[in-house]
Protein backbone atom coordinates (compact mmCIF):
# COMPACT_ATOMS: atom_id res chain seq x y z
CA UNK A 1 0.00 0.00 0.00
CA UNK A 2 2.75 2.47 0.87
CA UNK A 3 4.39 1.95 -2.53
CA UNK A 4 1.06 2.62 -4.20
CA UNK A 5 0.83 5.96 -2.39
CA UNK A 6 4.48 6.87 -2.96
CA UNK A 7 4.14 6.16 -6.68
CA UNK A 8 0.94 8.19 -6.99
CA UNK A 9 1.67 11.34 -9.04
CA UNK A 10 1.00 14.72 -7.45
CA UNK A 11 -2.52 16.13 -7.88
CA UNK A 12 -3.85 12.62 -8.50
CA UNK A 13 -6.66 10.76 -6.74
CA UNK A 14 -6.61 6.96 -6.46
CA UNK A 15 -9.63 4.95 -5.27
CA UNK A 16 -8.25 2.34 -2.88
CA UNK A 17 -11.45 0.60 -1.90
CA UNK A 18 -15.16 0.60 -2.68
CA UNK A 19 -17.34 -1.28 -0.21
CA UNK A 20 -20.53 -3.19 -0.99
CA UNK A 21 -22.63 -0.07 -0.24
CA UNK A 22 -20.69 2.05 -2.76
CA UNK A 23 -18.65 4.04 -0.22
CA UNK A 24 -15.24 4.88 -1.69
CA UNK A 25 -11.97 5.32 0.16
CA UNK A 26 -9.40 7.22 -1.86
CA UNK A 27 -5.97 8.81 -1.52
CA UNK A 28 -5.01 12.19 -2.96
CA UNK A 29 -1.45 13.55 -3.25
CA UNK A 30 -1.52 17.36 -3.23
CA UNK A 31 1.42 19.19 -4.75
CA UNK A 32 1.36 21.94 -2.14
CA UNK A 33 1.38 21.39 1.61
CA UNK A 34 -0.95 23.61 3.67
CA UNK A 35 0.73 26.86 4.73
CA UNK A 36 0.58 25.99 8.43
CA UNK A 37 2.56 22.77 7.86
CA UNK A 38 5.25 23.88 5.41
CA UNK A 39 8.07 24.14 7.94
CA UNK A 40 7.45 20.69 9.37
CA UNK A 41 6.29 18.65 6.41
CA UNK A 42 8.00 17.08 3.43
CA UNK A 43 5.63 17.42 0.42
CA UNK A 44 6.80 14.03 -0.83
CA UNK A 45 5.33 12.44 2.29
CA UNK A 46 2.05 14.34 2.17
CA UNK A 47 -1.18 12.60 1.19
CA UNK A 48 -4.84 12.95 2.07
CA UNK A 49 -7.45 10.29 2.73
CA UNK A 50 -10.91 10.97 1.30
CA UNK A 51 -14.27 9.24 1.62
CA UNK A 52 -17.12 9.41 -0.85
CA UNK A 53 -20.57 8.43 0.34
CA UNK A 54 -23.30 9.06 -2.21
CA UNK A 55 -22.63 12.54 -3.61
CA UNK A 56 -20.69 13.67 -0.53
CA UNK A 57 -16.88 13.70 -0.86
CA UNK A 58 -15.01 14.60 2.33
CA UNK A 59 -11.83 14.17 4.37
CA UNK A 60 -12.61 12.43 7.66
CA UNK A 61 -11.00 14.22 10.60
CA UNK A 62 -9.26 12.59 13.53
CA UNK A 63 -12.34 12.89 15.75
CA UNK A 64 -14.49 11.04 13.23
CA UNK A 65 -11.91 8.25 13.03
CA UNK A 66 -11.69 7.97 16.84
CA UNK A 67 -15.50 7.81 17.11
CA UNK A 68 -15.62 5.11 14.42
CA UNK A 69 -12.93 3.10 16.19
CA UNK A 70 -14.73 3.50 19.54
CA UNK A 71 -17.99 2.23 18.01
CA UNK A 72 -16.19 -0.77 16.55
CA UNK A 73 -14.60 -1.65 19.89
CA UNK A 74 -17.94 -1.24 21.69
CA UNK A 75 -19.70 -3.48 19.17
CA UNK A 76 -16.95 -6.11 19.40
CA UNK A 77 -15.09 -5.81 22.74
CA UNK A 78 -13.51 -9.20 22.05
CA UNK A 79 -11.50 -7.56 19.23
CA UNK A 80 -10.12 -4.65 21.29
CA UNK A 81 -6.65 -6.16 21.73
CA UNK A 82 -6.54 -7.38 18.13
CA UNK A 83 -7.35 -3.85 16.85
CA UNK A 84 -4.78 -2.24 19.15
CA UNK A 85 -2.14 -4.72 17.98
CA UNK A 86 -3.01 -4.01 14.34
CA UNK A 87 -2.44 -0.26 14.84
CA UNK A 88 0.88 -0.95 16.57
CA UNK A 89 1.99 -3.30 13.80
CA UNK A 90 1.18 -0.73 11.09
CA UNK A 91 2.89 2.05 13.07
CA UNK A 92 6.04 -0.07 13.36
CA UNK A 93 6.18 -0.79 9.64
CA UNK A 94 4.08 -3.82 8.78
CA UNK A 95 2.23 -3.66 5.48
CA UNK A 96 -1.34 -2.44 6.18
CA UNK A 97 -2.75 -4.77 3.51
CA UNK A 98 -1.37 -7.78 5.36
CA UNK A 99 -2.50 -6.51 8.78
CA UNK A 100 -6.05 -5.88 7.53
CA UNK A 101 -6.30 -9.49 6.31
CA UNK A 102 -6.43 -10.53 9.99
CA UNK A 103 -9.91 -8.97 10.14
CA UNK A 104 -11.25 -10.57 6.96
CA UNK A 105 -13.72 -12.80 8.82
CA UNK A 106 -14.63 -10.32 11.57
CA UNK A 107 -17.90 -8.41 11.37
CA UNK A 108 -18.47 -5.12 13.20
Amino acid sequence: MIQRIINLPFETNDVILTDNEGVELSVFRPRNVPRRLRQKYDPNKNFQIWLKEGNEHFKPNHLRLIIDLDLRVRSRPDLQRKLAQAFDDIFYGEDPDIVVERFQDDKF
